[in-house]
């Protein structure tokens, strides 16, 4: 359209309306409506002679599903603000903007997503080398419908993430087996809540060993006594700060106050100021113990790098929840159950150490010959790598920067291929990088990507009140293929190990370009010295 319109205005009457419709193969009326069209738009003609060019209406066509993707899929924004925007901008005299235009460019856009990712999973699966992973499962509920999600946590690729009608363990095998099929991966690791369904289905399902999810100790623990403790904090400096005001020279000069002998006014000062300092020492050895329980549930002392047994990490734990119960003795029947609950999983932890370790010694022994390379495999360059990671996840500054140096004295020796590891060949040594890393990831004692994903859906389901299956898998690929790290990598790109397509790009090239506006209303037009302004 936009070229045929130009064509004939740069005819500059060469010829006529009616024999230059006849030789494009246009019917007359129709070039003469577009005409007509391109005469009654509002904006300034510089503006009009941009986006009625072909170079124009394809930037349009950017710009539109641009819109779309950064506020709609990646973002949370409702079609209503993609309208609002167009029709702000003035770009609706170009663009069809109402709420149904723009919704069946929305659909369409749903489909291509989704037909982009069963493309790209497929080729990308062809060629993808056999992995080992683990999985963090939960489960979401949204207003009518209940949503399974399953993530890789390494690479943060949604392996699944579909509604059902049942959370029991059949339902979750049969959806993850089937999420899997094609994928050159086996599941030798499942992190999630204690839910029955999830522990059957992996202990059964997936024959894999169940990780106990910190997360969700952590949570008992701060139920049973966080708020409990912060408000006995609170009555305690309510009342030191109120018995302390009685001794100024302000409330000291007022009479109308109850005389009170000096001696019974400083003991109870003495005696609230002790009680407010035994209530803040009883939080912070909370805090401590629940710091120091996150701190245990490693398989390698994240300060030295070295191995824990199944029976140091239950000692450790043990001794928390200790410190735990004499702190918090005075509370209620409530905060003991939830502190007895979390406590429960300690032989769960033990066991799960036990486990990894078994697991990476028959990985190691599969990846090298040599017992030397084994041996530094599990004390050096997996400790070495796990110990990255955890400083990586790390939000105090102190604590990160001894983490990151323990794990550089580790692998020192590695990167300068010194010591056990002279003359290694180039492949050699990116062998042993890719299992050690590999290995260390394969340890996942949380599923808060999943917490994350779940939080991040909510936005979805509560601006639109429910989310179709074409838009949650639709939103699944923009999550894996298109949210991009620091580093720049795509959670499928970390997950399969290769290149993938552009996922912009190919909507450009699959949607059609913009609808225009029908039957719209002469606007007033901008100056052409407000328009360049």
């Amino acid at each position: 359209m936009a070229e045929k319109v130009t064509g004939f205005q740069q005819s500059a009457g060469e010829t006529s309306l009616r024999q230059y419709a006849r030789e494009q193969g246009v019917p007359f009326e129709t070039l003469r409506y577009w005409l007509k069209r391109h005469d009654q738009l509002g904006a300034a003609p510089e503006v009009v002679a941009f986006f009625e060019s072909s170079a124009g209406t394809a930037f349009l066509h950017l710009l539109v599903i641009a819109l779309h993707v950064s506020f709609t899929k990646k973002g949370s924004a409702s079609i209503r603000d993609i309208t609002s925007f167009l029709n702000y901008s003035g770009l609706d005299q170009f663009v069809a903007s109402s709420v149904g235009s723009q919704h069946a460019l929305s659909k369409e856009i749903d489909k291509q997503i989704c037909a982009f990712g069963n493309q790209e999973t497929r080729r990308l699966a062809n060629h993808m080398p056999e992995k080992l992973i683990c999985v963090a499962e939960d489960e979401t509920f949204h207003p009518d419908k209940m949503c399974l999600v399953v993530i890789e946590p390494v690479s943060n690729y949604i392996v699944l993430e579909c509604y059902a009608e049942k959370r029991d363990s059949e339902t979750w095998t049969r959806l993850v087996t089937q999420a899997l099929e094609g994928l050159h991966v086996k599941v030798v690791w499942q992190t999630s809540d204690e839910a029955k369904g999830l522990r059957h289905h992996a202990t059964v399902g997936l024959r894999a060993p169940h990780a106990p999810d910190l997360f969700h100790i952590q949570q008992e623990i701060v139920k049973g006594t966080s708020r409990v403790l912060a408000t006995q904090v609170g009555q305690a400096e309510q009342r030191h700060q109120a018995l302390m005001a009685k001794s100024s020279p302000a409330q000291g000069s007022d009479r109308r106050l109850r005389f009170e002998p000096r001696s019974q006014l400083q003991a109870q000062q003495l005696e609230a100021g002790m009680k407010l300092a035994r209530a803040n020492a009883q939080r912070k050895r909370v805090k401590e113990a629940r710091r120091r329980i996150s701190d245990a549930y490693h398989p390698y002392d994240i300060f030295t790098g070295e191995p824990q047994t199944s029976q140091t990490v239950s000692a450790k734990l043990e001794e928390d929840f200790q410190q735990i119960d004499t702190a918090v003795t005075h509370l209620g029947d409530a905060s003991h159950k939830r502190i007895a609950k979390a406590k429960r999983l300690i032989p769960d932890i033990s066991a799960t150490i036990a486990c990894f370790f078994s697991i990476i010694r028959l990985l190691t022994r599969q990846a090298t010959q040599s017992e030397l390379l084994r041996q530094q495999l599990i004390y050096v360059l997996i400790p070495g790598y796990y110990l990255l990671e955890v400083a990586r996840k790390e939000k105090c500054e102190e604590r990160r920067e001894t983490i990151e140096k323990r794990a550089s004295i580790l692998l020192q020796a590695f990167h300068q291929r010194a010591g056990p590891f002279t003359g290694l060949a180039s492949s050699e040594i990116a062998h042993l990088e890719k299992v050690a890393r590999e290995c260390a990831g394969l340890f996942q004692r949380s599923s808060s990507c999943v917490e994350g994903r779940n939080a991040h859906l909510a936005r979805y389901h509560r601006g639109f009140h429910r989310l179709s299956d074409l838009r949650l898998s639709a939103l699944t690929v923009v999550h894996n293929f298109l949210i991009q790290r620091s580093d720049g990598t795509t959670p499928a790109q970390r997950f399969f190990g290769r290149e993938h397509g552009d996922l912009f790009q190919w909507l450009v090239k699959q949607i059609d370009l913009p609808p225009r506006p029908h039957n719209r209303k002469k606007k007033a037009s901008l100056t052409a010295e407000a328009a360049v302004a």
